[in-house]
């Protein structure tokens, strides 16, 4: 099983613990945040494997966040998800530097494949 540490940044609560819950059950420890200025010191202290963030959070836009995660951790895998979206946005996220992109509701399997991808398992 995974020990990596997934950090999630979402504003919806049910989305939050939905995709807690599902990664926990595979092994992965969880963090969850809903604001942008948390997250942010977050991924700057603690060891964070991979962050799934959604790309509409109060305070900063997604790719605000995006930016900042990889002037301070330029390797870390970024999935953006999203309800609210454009081709246009999926491929600046991917331009920015996101390892995927994934609309809601978030298929978990295919979330799950992403990150086993993206840790090197």
């Amino acid at each position: 099983m995974a020990e990596d540490t997934i950090l999630i940044i979402d504003d919806d609560i049910v989305s939050q613990r939905s995709l807690s819950i599902t990664l926990r059950s595979r092994g992965y420890i969880t963090k969850i945040i809903s604001s942008s200025p948390v997250a942010i010191k977050i991924v700057q202290a603690a060891l964070i494997d991979v962050v799934v963030l959604d790309i509409n959070i109060p305070g900063w836009m997604g790719m605000e966040i995006l930016k900042e995660i990889h002037i301070s951790k330029p390797k870390l895998p970024v999935i953006i998800t999203s309800a609210f979206t454009t081709e246009e946005l999926m491929i600046e996220a991917m331009e920015k530097g996101a390892y995927s992109f994934m609309r809601k509701p978030v298929n978990t399997n295919f979330l799950n494949d992403l990150i086993e991808e993206a840790v090197g398992m």
